[in-house]
């Protein structure tokens, strides 16, 4: 599905640290992981998953993945993470840097209006701190919709990041930029394109219970 959409980089949350290296190969790209939450049971989860994966669900283990599409002329010039909180689960910002282009900031908040607020604050003062003038993309799921106020107008106040586009009110998944020019205002991708046949049953199985969104911008 993600080989079959044009993009350059993509920012990922709750990937399965098994699927790694296979979603870089499918997409024909190099992948930048750390791992996050729910990953102490693997040796336990592992082997349910690979059997009866709707069992073990998010116990299997996961974390934030920022893959950048080969030919495309990008170059990873350096990566950075940071763990904000450990409590009530994980939470870490993940930084990858292009040669010539935006800093890329990939983050999965915490659960809970108020928890999400802070780990996203803290999350862009940690892009601006190491980001300086260069332009950046902040995105994830930020658990926090821009309908309910949250972090957004302090995001624009003091760090200077983009609000989102009103069509992105109601959601908790955002791309927001800073010094990039935003070419296509983001959006979520149709339902009908996160949902693919299964081999055996011929029955549609929906891969995400989050609507995919993208972006153009330039830098």
């Amino acid at each position: 599905m993600l080989d079959s959409i044009e993009w350059d980089v993509a920012l990922l949350q709750e990937v399965p640290p098994g699927w790694v290296a296979s979603l870089g190969r499918a997409t024909s790209s190099n992948a930048w992981f750390v791992p996050t939450s729910r990953n102490w049971m693997r040796p336990l989860t592992g082997p349910v998953w690979l059997r009866r994966p709707h069992l073990a669900g998010s116990w299997e283990g996961g974390g934030n993945m920022v893959l950048v599409r080969s030919g495309r002329n990008l170059t990873v010039s350096g990566t950075a993470t940071w763990t904000m909180t450990f409590r009530p689960e994980r939470r870490v910002v993940q930084r990858v840097r292009l040669a010539g282009g935006p800093d890329l900031y990939n983050l999965h908040a915490s659960t809970g209006p108020e928890r999400a607020g802070r780990d996203v604050l803290a999350a862009a003062g940690f892009a601006v701190a190491h980001s300086g003038k260069r332009p950046f993309l902040f995105g994830g799921d930020l658990n926090c919709r821009p309908a309910g106020g949250g972090p957004y107008p302090a995001l624009e106040r003091r760090f200077g990041i983009a609000s989102p586009p009103s069509g992105m009110a109601g959601s908790i998944d955002q791309i927001l930029a800073r010094g990039a020019e935003v070419l296509e205002p983001v959006r979520p991708l149709a339902p009908n394109l996160r949902e693919v046949p299964d081999r055996r049953s011929g029955l549609l199985v929906r891969l995400s219970d989050h609507a995919p969104v993208v972006g153009r911008f330039g830098c």
